[in-house]
């Protein structure tokens, strides 16, 4: 059971598919309430696994761009705000620095820009 969230993701994409199509969000609080249940499953999906974003994509289709955006913020605060907390901003730049001027000196124009020697 240890790192399987798959189980876990199928539960927020049924949350998610429930509200946007049950009653029982819509006679509680309105189609604006399903719509922020929906996306925040969704969203708290997509931060833990990429392939839910799908589903985000599908919401902006419909036209539902409340929706969407909410569960875009959710995701990405999942991804950026420990990434802050952490310092893995500052070592994953570093590291992209890394590999970019490695790929640069390896070129032929790279070579060629920093002359012989």
């Amino acid at each position: 059971v240890l790192g399987q969230v798959n189980p876990l993701l199928l539960l927020l994409v049924v949350v998610a598919m429930g509200a946007s199509s049950g009653k029982r969000f819509a006679e509680a609080g309105g189609q604006r309430a399903s719509d922020a249940v929906a996306a925040c499953a969704v969203g708290l999906a997509a931060g833990l696994k990429l392939w839910p974003t799908v589903l985000l994509a599908g919401s902006a289709l419909a036209g539902r761009w409340r929706a969407t955006r909410l569960g875009a913020v959710v995701a990405m605060s999942l991804v950026v705000v420990p990434m802050v907390a952490f310092g893995e901003v500052v070592g994953t730049l570093g590291a992209v620095r890394t590999v970019y001027r490695a790929r640069e000196s390896l070129s032929v124009s790279g070579r060629c820009g920093r002359g012989v020697g």
